[in-house]
């Protein structure tokens, strides 16, 4: 047993008390009546030296009260097995290997192999221990809890096997939120142990961190958490005897999109390492490799720790180039550069309206001049009059339909065809004839349009209450481009709310003061609808995924209408729309390892497939594939750097994917920006302030243990019992004893002569007095 506060203890020499008060204690006898004395003769009293104690059961129960009561403020507890047994207590370590990009230079990743294993042989059996990878995510292998079910035998083996399946990958490195991770698994660990039998580990917290450390490492998750103050961290790293480095970065603008001479000659970033040991590096083609006089390649001085932006060198004719690579450097896991080829798309927009291309106060005329073809694209535009078969085109090669005027049932039928193949129709509601064609593509009986002309009353209509949410409205989520006020509308018609289907999302409305709708909410400008197979608006979820949409505005774009299509809103609206509709195909020159790619579906029902670099196939289900917003599929497996193909319904493209610039930077990182986040360094404290942590780690430990076994308690309530007892006990003793009546014993025949100082005295016959 262990006390909190021993010094308590000397409390209990209180007990010397009680037993002192009852040796020098002096009992007064009985007098007995006595006649007169004047007849006997006078004997000096009798004295005796030795004391002897009274009511000895009484005196235990007094002591035994003070005892436990010093006790109790002592705070007595039970010592731990661990403590017990040689004071060694058990630790929690949490072992995090790094695994990103970084780490496939040459001879790191067996250096790693060897450190986990030398960590993993100074586990000891009451440890606790749990077992990380990371990359741009944290990876648990073995967690806290299933080292706990283990059979303690085989543990350390469990751990071993874990660690030899790993290998580096081609991520970058989140170091800041592994850290964090292992942090607060240790804190879980330590708040979950609810009284078990380990609850009363102590010891050390550790994090054994084995990686390169590279200077490219993201530390942001540290810059918002608080490092514990009990966890340190060990870094056992991993250095190379070759650190020359130099990567390979692509360059665009601000935008992303490259011009026609980018696509020529890519422009590239050379980067070297801090710690680089050379300057002189070379830029070429892997399927064009420079000749011996250095003919196809691009030179580029750069010192170490600085970067280079340099121009690629010609694709040859005929050669489609895929892969830039430099030389010059002794690592060469950043030394490619993937690009997939791009060739530009084909959007084939069709156009259903009376107006003329040339026709400047019309709608044709700013769709002409708002697409135009770029590097990336080729919009090709149909235009067709309301009374036009529309029955021969392909829907499935149309990537938007805007709809001008009113159609006839065929063609009614024609649209219903495509947006059922997932596509998104525009009808542009000019005027109230046109509201039949909508009623029946939405599937109601009347949408109760009238005309509302706020331009004629010498005012116009704002648009307001835009939903930022949207898909259709999602690049403008930006304070700098949330403000669509400046853009005035004359005349547009006003749609019943009671008339709209429920499916139906009303995007933006309009705040036209002179409005005398019931709805306070304002008219609506835009709205959009599902449709499903059936080609009517759809009443619930699913069947959104399984057809089109019908997106419905209010008011054109001509001139007499709004000043839409004259406002800086219009190119980035009508290309989100096409976005909406499937019509554009995601194309990036690159993305990095990790990053979730957005894939097209040509079709809601598609089912693709796409073969990674190494020709691996994964297919993408559209039943359990994940979405983004505007319905496209997410392709998470972008775990490796290279080309990749997609394949479906439609003609195969091509994305890339590259290491992470940050990976490129492999100069070790200064501990100081470590210990600047608050991270405790294994060996950052002097041996005083050590022993003085531990001291009160050991404290608090104990303090624990004698909070959770409350003996304190039980020591108080058995003092207690005593104490009644104690009560009870001396209230009996204290009764008076009854004596005997006024009796002259020399009536007896008594022989009284010897008592004569008795009698005097109060002492029994026979005594003298005690002292």
């Amino acid at each position: 047993m262990s006390f909190l506060f021993p010094l308590y203890l000397l409390a209990g020499l209180a007990v010397v008390g009680p037993i002192v008060l009852h040796l020098i204690r002096r009992h007064t006898k009985e007098s007995r009546p006595f006649s007169s004395l004047m007849f006997l003769t006078p004997s000096p009293p009798r004295i005796q030296r030795r004391s002897r104690l009274e009511n000895v059961l009484l005196l235990i129960l007094r002591c035994t009260v003070l005892v436990l009561l010093a006790l109790a403020f002592a705070r007595p507890f039970l010592q731990s097995i661990t403590e017990v047994e040689g004071g060694d207590s058990g630790r929690r370590i949490v072992l995090m290997i790094d695994v990103s990009a970084s780490m496939q230079r040459d001879g790191l990743w067996e250096q790693a192999t060897k450190k986990a294993a030398a960590a993993l042989d100074d586990i000891k059996p009451i440890d606790r221990v749990a077992v990380f990878a990371f990359d741009r995510q944290p990876q648990p292998l073995l967690g806290f809890e299933l080292w706990e079910q283990t059979d303690p035998s085989q543990r350390v083996a469990l751990a071993r096997e874990v660690v030899a399946k790993l290998k580096p990958g081609w991520a970058a490195t989140d170091l800041g939120k592994a850290l964090v991770t292992a942090a607060e698994s240790i804190e879980d660990d330590e708040a979950g142990d609810d009284g078990k039998a380990n609850a009363a580990l102590g010891g050390d917290r550790r994090v054994v961190l084995i990686s390169d450390v590279q200077d490219g490492a993201a530390l942001d998750a540290l810059h918002t958490y608080e490092w514990p103050k009990h966890i340190e961290l060990r870094v056992d790293a991993v250095t190379t005897d070759k650190p020359t480095n130099a990567g390979l970065q692509l360059v665009l603008d601000a935008d992303g999109v490259p011009t026609e001479r980018d696509l020529a000659q890519p422009r590239v970033r050379v980067s070297s390492a801090a710690d680089a040991g050379s300057e002189q590096f070379r830029v070429y083609w892997a399927e064009h490799p420079p000749t011996a006089d250095g003919v196809g390649a691009t030179p580029v001085y750069v010192p170490p720790g600085h970067s280079r932006v340099v121009r690629a060198p010609p694709t040859p004719a005929g050669m489609t180039g895929q892969r830039l690579i430099v030389d010059g450097d002794a690592q060469s896991f950043d030394n490619t550069l993937y690009l997939a080829p791009l060739t530009p798309q084909r959007i084939n927009i069709v156009y259903v309206g009376d107006d003329k291309p040339d026709d400047s106060g019309g709608t044709l005329f700013y769709v002409n001049r708002a697409l135009s073809n770029t590097a990336l694209q080729t919009p090709h535009i149909v235009a067709r009059a309301p009374g036009e078969d529309l029955s021969g085109f392909d829907a499935a090669a149309v990537q938007l339909m805007i709809v001008n005027g009113p159609l006839g049932d065929a063609n009614l039928e024609a649209v219903r065809r495509y947006v059922a193949t997932g596509r998104t129709a525009l009808l542009l509601l000019r005027d109230t004839a046109t509201a039949a064609t909508a009623a029946k593509l939405l599937g109601v009986d009347s949408l109760g349009v009238t005309e509302s002309a706020p331009g004629s009353r010498g005012g116009y209509a704002m648009l307001s209450q835009l939903d930022f949410t949207h898909p259709l409205l999602a690049a403008f989520d930006d304070p700098r481009f949330r403000d669509f006020t400046k853009i005035h509308t004359w005349r547009y018609r006003r749609i019943s709310p009671d008339t709209l289907p429920k499916s139906a999302h009303v995007i933006a409305r309009f705040d036209d003061p002179d409005a005398t709708q019931s709805s306070r909410l304002g008219d609506a400008a835009w709205i959009e609808a599902p449709v499903g197979d059936d080609g009517k608006a759809s009443t619930d979820e699913e069947n959104a995924h399984t057809g089109g949409r019908l997106l419905i505005m209010t008011a054109g774009w001509r001139p007499d209408d709004s000043q839409l299509a004259l406002s800086t809103k219009f190119v980035p609206l009508l290309y989100s729309i096409l976005e909406r509709s499937g019509g554009l195909r995601s194309q990036r020159l690159q993305y990095f390892v990790g990053d979730p790619v957005p894939i097209d579906s040509p079709e809601a029902s598609a089912t693709l497939k796409i073969r990674k670099p190494d020709g691996v196939f994964v297919t993408l289900d559209p039943t359990t594939a994940t979405r983004t917003p505007d319905d496209r599929f997410v392709f998470y497996q972008a775990d490796q750097p290279g080309v990749y193909e997609v394949s479906g319904p439609r003609r195969p493209y091509r994305f890339a994917v590259n290491i992470a610039p940050a990976e490129m930077r492999t100069a070790p990182l200064a501990s100081e920006k470590l210990e600047q986040s608050g991270v405790l360094l294994a060996g950052s404290q002097k041996p005083k302030d050590d022993a003085e942590a531990k001291e009160h780690e050991r404290q608090l430990r104990r303090n624990e243990q004698e909070n959770r076994q409350k003996v304190w308690r039980w020591t108080l309530l058995a003092a207690l019992c005593f104490v009644m007892a104690e009560t009870w006990l001396a209230g009996r003793l204290s009764r008076p004893v009854a004596g005997t009546t006024g009796t002259n014993d020399s009536t007896n025949g008594a022989d009284t002569s010897g008592d004569q100082h008795a009698a005097a005295t109060g002492d029994a016959p026979g005594e003298g007095p005690t002292t």
